[in-house]
């Protein structure tokens, strides 16, 4: 299994070029908080390209920002345990995985 880190500015890139990678699932870290101030925003829009995509809305925090915002840190992450399912089941299919955050430096890395 082949795990890449993409920021959206990359995939998005790829997408439109047609070459994203065949027998892929993507795991899609998107920014709650920018949602919240920017109504143009969304996530990046994979109908196209893969039918088995995992969206995430988790804010980029550093861990002492995580009480600040409202959530404990047991909790900030609710969506790991459904990742892990996800992640298991394309490694179950052969499939490699994308994992994609805004920058591609944090959440995606974090999680690949």
């Amino acid at each position: 299994m082949k795990v890449r880190i993409y920021s959206r500015q990359e995939i998005e890139k790829i997408i439109v070029n047609g070459d994203f990678p065949q027998n892929t699932a993507v795991i899609s870290f998107c920014d709650h908080s920018i949602k919240k101030t920017d109504r143009n925003y969304s996530p990046v829009n994979y109908s196209k390209v893969c039918n088995h995509v995992f969206y995430i809305e988790l804010d980029d925090l550093d861990f002492e920002d995580i009480n600040d915002s409202g959530s404990e840190y047991n909790l900030f992450f609710s969506e790991a345990d459904e990742t892990a399912e996800f992640i298991y089941s394309a490694y179950e299919q052969g499939m490699d995985i994308i994992c994609q955050c805004e920058y591609g430096q944090s959440r995606s890395a974090g999680c690949a």
